[in-house]
């Protein structure tokens, strides 16, 4: 102990010795310790405040904005749906996927739950939809009791780009649960596909869950996934992979989301105004503007007068660029079938659209 003590006083004698400067840079050292050692608790403090808010945020507003669409009699599986508002109207609406009406009765059951575990049950119907081969989302007309509980979530403005890490929550197995690690491989104005991992058996109702980015805005509706390694629930989308040579082929799961852009064709429908479409484009050239209810039944490229290439509806067709999947040359034709209404709609309409290399002009006729 002696022994350490000497030391300690040479070395502050030493300290002493030293030159002015070389003791100023010694000080300033310190110093600069000192303010990283600072700045390092002011981060983790920061840290730990963001996670008390995502937390607080979690249960204060996500419980009241995502819904479970509750097991009835008539109804014998569960979903999910989240609140929206009309920006012009300011009504709230829930959104769900399309596909659900394949098991709702005309009046079924949302219920949310507030901040203390609190559950409020509303009777809700569908009231607007899109296309279960394209937009596959819906409206909800929610009871106008549902506002003292229901909380709007905010739609993203932008799509998110590859590589974007997403998160989901909804109602797996009636149990609200947070999906995260949804990295985004495609975002195109039709869809977005995402990473989807889960255990197996305990994806049954998340469809209609909301995809969040990580603002915290809705980045898209989840509408389906497709696990070949596991179940294969969709393997035709993994053979339209397969079709397209995409790298992608090599994907294990994967999730499709509806983009937020497409709820808001929906709303504005909702008020009585014509939905602005999504432009199916190739070369820049808009062969047609697609609403909420339209899907592509299949698309058809022609060369010297024989079908070369032929893709369905999928959701890796970038809407914007079809030239991405069909290289013409200058006398080829490309042939896009689409159908406004699905197999609910007994005045479903469909038409053909013939795009002309050569001069740039598209043709409509209709095929039913």
């Amino acid at each position: 102990m002696q022994l350490k003590i000497f030391f300690i006083f040479l070395f502050c004698a030493a300290l002493g010795a030293l030159p002015a400067h070389a003791q100023q840079r010694l000080s300033l050292q310190k110093a600069a310790n000192r303010l990283a050692y600072y700045t390092q608790q002011q981060t983790m403090r920061a840290v730990r405040q963001a996670a008390r808010k995502s937390r607080a945020w979690t249960n204060r507003t996500i419980r009241r904005s995502v819904f479970l669409i509750d097991q009835s009699p008539n109804f014998p599986m569960r979903g999910s749906g989240f609140v929206v508002q009309d920006p012009i109207t300011n009504t709230l609406w829930g959104v769900t996927a399309r596909h659900m009406q394949e098991y709702l009765p005309p009046d079924f059951p949302v219920v949310f739950a507030d901040e203390n575990g609190k559950t409020y049950s509303f009777c809700a119907h569908l009231a607007f939809h899109g296309n279960i081969q394209g937009a596959d989302i819906a409206l909800i007309r929610l009871p106008p009791e549902a506002a003292a509980v229901a909380r709007p979530l905010k739609l993203a403005k932008q799509l998110p780009k590859p590589g974007e890490n997403l998160f989901s929550i909804g109602y797996g197995k009636g149990v609200l649960q947070t999906i995260n690690g949804r990295t985004v491989f495609t975002a195109y104005p039709a869809y977005i596909t995402t990473a989807f991992k889960l255990p197996k058996g305990k994806r049954a109702g998340y469809c209609g869950s909301p995809v969040f980015n990580a603002q915290g805005e809705v980045a898209g509706v989840h509408c389906g996934s497709s696990f070949p390694l596991q179940d294969a629930q969709q393997p035709q989308w993994h053979r339209d992979l397969q079709s397209l040579n995409s790298p992608d082929a090599r994907w294990p799961a994967f999730s499709v989301a509806i983009p937020g852009s497409w709820v808001e064709q929906l709303l504005a429908k909702a008020r009585g105004q014509e939905s602005p479409g999504t432009a199916l484009k190739i070369n820049g050239v808009t062969i047609t503007q697609l609403a909420p209810e339209d899907a592509i039944i299949e698309i058809s490229l022609i060369q010297n007068g024989k079908l070369t290439k032929r893709l369905r509806q999928n959701p890796f067709i970038d809407y914007a660029h079809l030239e991405k999947l069909f290289a013409l040359a200058p006398q080829d034709e490309l042939l896009v079938i689409v159908s406004r209404g699905d197999a609910y709609d007994p005045y479903r309409k469909t038409w053909r659209y013939r795009f002309k290399q050569s001069d740039g002009t598209v043709s409509r006729e209709s095929l039913r």
